[in-house]
């Protein structure tokens, strides 16, 4: 595929952007980005620091009650989901829950700010009440301060909400100067290309908080509608100039909440307003967590409705990096699929898994829905397996599209004991191409295994677990597979069949093939080949 293709489509796109897109930018993923925003932690505050102690209690606690489970530890905890057990720990009493818990754990209380209590008038009272009884002082006051946390702690269960919300603010000043600090991002200069060709220019809905797009449009010199003023309860619009229409859904990183004074007689309009000055926003308009993506005070809800009513002109959805995890944007496009048969979608995404993987939630919907083969529809969902920087040219310019059936060609050369079995691949790349010798009965007699056999092809490597079995690897459009094979008599040869087994990366297909009673062309056994 060519950059240049992109100006020959008829079709209308618009494009939605998750972690993944960034990440050839330098930019973590989400489950990365906790691990750094922890280290952050650590390379700032002491060993003994209470606010490290904290948040390594959290993230552990966080893996082990996955791994509990038999749950991936390594992907239980992302940023959103550390950031949003900050913030129901710190306002632990009040949510709804708590009539239910008899107790915490431990440590959700056991870590408490030392300014808490010491640093106040009674504490320092009672500090210097325990030297005068004891006729010593306490210059630091960490010994009393340690037997009076113990012991007010015990009567006291949420005490420490202070030091969840200094928590909360340092991860987020963090996560806010890592994310700011992105490298080249000349990759994504193909959708600032679709902007410019595509009549009515282009709607990009992203779910990152960082600026890797709007750097790509200005280092290109176009303009961008990143639609930074939002009031509360005023609807989303937008018109088709400039040519890119950004859509951040959870915010960003040049946003600020702006809370207007009370003036005359209305009441005060949380809004968003941009701000430039990257080095002063410290507290940056961002939604992290389900709790705040669906509030109705926050932009999320606006701007994804603004999207939805620009996607509806659209013919397909170029998805870059989402692991589909957020269930108000999967139900947006949802609802855009099943509103018109022939709308369409690209998901570009190095990991996506194979039709067969039953425990991939949503996205095993999509593919059992959009992907798996049927002869009798057209394939609604394209999978591009590369990352944004290699793929999303490719991603851009494919849409979904049915592969040949049967989807190879063969023929079948027989010379007296010999069989020779030339096999094409006729649709697109196949990951892995397994040929071998059926087992089973042809009419009233079992088929003729070979004495021997061996395939032609650079990459081929015999099976070490199945007899007459040969894998070959990376089976190109147009590539050739050659089989041969020694069977007992010319009749046996007469008689061969061979079963192939090619995965394209999502699921899996089976040709079985024979030749004809008369003649040795070779011909399907059944009408169609199997796909799952």
């Amino acid at each position: 595929m060519t950059e240049e293709s992109l100006k020959a489509r008829s079709e209308r796109l618009a494009v939605l952007l998750g972690a993944g897109a960034s990440r050839d930018a330098g930019l973590p993923l989400t489950n990365e980005l906790a691990v750094k925003l922890l280290e952050g932690i650590a390379s700032t505050q002491r060993d003994s620091s209470p606010m490290l102690k904290l948040v390594r209690f959290i993230y552990g606690a966080m893996v082990n009650h996955r791994a509990e489970r038999g749950g991936d530890p390594l992907a239980a905890v992302n940023v959103e989901t550390m950031i949003s057990a900050i913030r129901l720990l710190r306002d632990r009493d009040a949510h709804e829950a708590a009539p239910f818990v008899a107790g915490w754990r431990p440590g959700v209380s056991a870590f408490r700010s030392d300014a808490d209590w010491r640093g106040s008038t009674p504490g320092r009272q009672l500090i210097e009440a325990i030297g005068k009884e004891l006729g010593q002082s306490f210059p630091d006051g960490e010994g009393a301060a340690s037997a009076v946390r113990a012991i007010v702690g015990s009567t006291r269960e949420n005490d420490n909400a202070s030091l969840y919300a200094d928590l909360e603010r340092a991860l987020l000043t963090n996560m806010r100067r890592i994310l700011l600090d992105h490298g080249d991002v000349d990759y994504l200069s193909p959708l600032i290309r679709l902007a410019m060709d595509q009549v009515g220019g282009l709607d990009v809905a992203t779910l990152n908080y960082d600026l890797t797009l709007e750097a790509a449009a200005e280092r290109a010199g176009v303009a961008v509608d990143a639609t930074a003023e939002w009031s509360l309860g005023v609807p989303h619009a937008s018109s088709d100039d400039p040519p890119l229409r950004l859509y951040k859904i959870h915010g960003s990183l040049d946003w600020e909440w702006s809370q207007p004074e009370l003036s005359g007689r209305t009441l005060r309009q949380p809004s968003i307003v941009q701000n430039a000055d990257l080095t002063r926003n410290f507290a940056p308009a961002i939604v992290i967590g389900d709790r705040d993506k669906l509030g109705s005070d926050g932009p999320t809800l606006a701007l994804l409705g603004g999207f939805a009513g620009r996607l509806e002109k659209c013919d397909r959805l170029v998805v870059v990096g989402y692991a589909f995890a957020d269930s108000h944007v999967n139900r947006v496009i949802r609802e855009w699929l099943n509103r018109d048969l022939a709308r369409c979608m690209t998901v570009l995404d190095p990991s996506w898994p194979r039709v067969d993987m039953r425990d991939e939630g949503w996205r095993y919907e999509l593919n059992m829905a959009l992907l798996r083969y049927d002869e009798a529809m057209e394939p609604r969902l394209n999978v591009v397996r590369a990352t944004a920087k290699e793929g999303l040219v490719q991603a851009l310019t494919e849409r979904p599209q049915a592969e040949p059936h049967p989807r190879f060609s063969v023929e079948a050369t027989i010379a007296g004991e010999q069989a020779l079995v030339r096999l094409v691949n006729l649709g697109s790349r196949l990951e892995r191409v397994a040929v071998s010798a059926p087992f089973g009965y042809r009419a009233d007699r079992p088929y003729p295994f070979p004495r021997t056999m061996s395939v032609s092809n650079p990459t081929a490597q015999p099976d070490p677990h199945v007899t007459h079995r040969h894998i070959v690897a990376a089976v190109e459009e147009g590539d050739t597979i050659s089989v041969s094979m020694t069977f007992e008599s010319d009749a046996d040869a007469r008689a061969v069949a061979l079963s192939v087994f090619a995965d394209d990366g999502s699921q899996t297909i089976e040709e079985r093939w024979e030749t004809g009673a008369e003649s040795s062309a070779m011909r399907l056994m059944s009408p169609s080949s199997r796909r799952w």
